[in-house]
């Protein structure tokens, strides 16, 4: 077996944000598979705090309404691999698809608390590359440079898909409406890690070409700013904050968070054909939804346009 970089530490922690907390790799018929893979220096939450998980841009948060050239993309803990045997990364081949699980934490069921959030809970980018060392990487040398055929930027990774942060399904147990219309059309039996939550979860689609025996690295970028008017459904780039002369609404704060995660590429199963542009000919509905990954992600991988 691979020996990766340990983890270490355990103390309280705060339940308020949210980060990619497992991965799953997807089957034909849309169940969720295999062994579970975690983001890099993966810990249980409640055992360090916050601030030693979560990656907030700017730095600030709140205080500071400006996206620098120089933010690194990615936590200190998570630019270069960080894993141990027991918390590793999900194997997957080319093709497969892989979803990213993380807990809403209040942001899609409790909107009122932040009623100048897009109605979509910000928007989810997610990049991938072979370049697993993020050390030098910044924010910008990725985030709306990397493009979906790879020739943006730097060329050193490409955009694989766009989501709504709501997934349209996910849920944490509470009184409001949102929620307790999503626990009655998608009900589920308590299971670990999600309990009688149902977290949400970004699907994404390995590219075709992704050699075998590499580690394909994720970053996945969660842009949630907060804008100048309520109701906006899909926020532009927080790069565009304090462009007040731009057309209204336009980002007043931003906010990004970033996870990273890697995928162990395997071969591809006997008899499958690699076949990118989303889709899984083979999906049944399902009836689980502790394994079910999302039907309309998995048809559409840009489900947000790029600006």
């Amino acid at each position: 077996m691979k020996t990766w970089f340990f983890t270490s530490g355990l103390v309280p922690l705060s339940l308020a944000h949210s980060w990619v907390e497992r991965t799953m790799r997807i089957a034909p018929n849309g169940t969720m598979i295999g062994a579970p893979g975690y983001e890099r220096a993966h810990v249980v939450r409640g055992t360090i705090p916050e601030d030693d998980i979560r990656w907030l841009l700017p730095p600030d948060g709140p205080h500071e309404k400006v996206i620098h050239l120089d933010h690194r993309i990615a936590h200190p803990r998570q630019r270069t691999l960080h894993y141990c045997d027991q918390f590793g990364p999900v194997k997957a081949a080319p093709g497969n698809f892989v979803a990213l699980q993380y807990q809403e934490n209040g942001h899609v069921t409790l909107p009122t608390i932040n009623p100048k959030k897009t109605l979509n809970r910000g928007t989810v980018y997610v990049y991938g590359t072979l370049h697993n060392n993020l050390t030098d990487t910044n924010l910008v040398d990725v985030h709306l440079a990397w493009t979906p055929d790879g020739t943006g930027g730097d060329r050193k990774g490409r955009l694989i898909a766009t989501r709504d942060y709501d997934d349209g399904q996910c849920y944490q147990i509470n009184n409001e409406a949102i929620s307790l219309q999503r626990q009655k059309k998608f009900p589920k039996t308590p299971e670990d890690p999600m309990g009688q939550n149902l977290w949400c979860q970004t699907d994404i689609q390995i590219p075709c070409d992704t050699p075998v025996g590499a580690i394909y690295t994720i970053i996945w970028v969660w842009d949630w700013p907060t804008m100048s008017e309520v109701g906006v459904p899909v926020p532009p780039a927080s790069f565009h904050a304090n462009r007040t002369d731009a057309a209204v609404p336009y980002v007043k704060t931003p906010q990004i968070y970033t996870s990273v995660v890697d995928i162990q590429i395997v071969d591809v199963e006997p008899g499958m054909v690699c076949k990118e542009g989303g889709g899984l000919a083979g999906y049944v509905e399902q009836t689980n939804m502790n394994l079910a990954a999302n039907r309309a992600q998995l048809g559409n991988l840009f489900q947000v346009g790029v600006l």
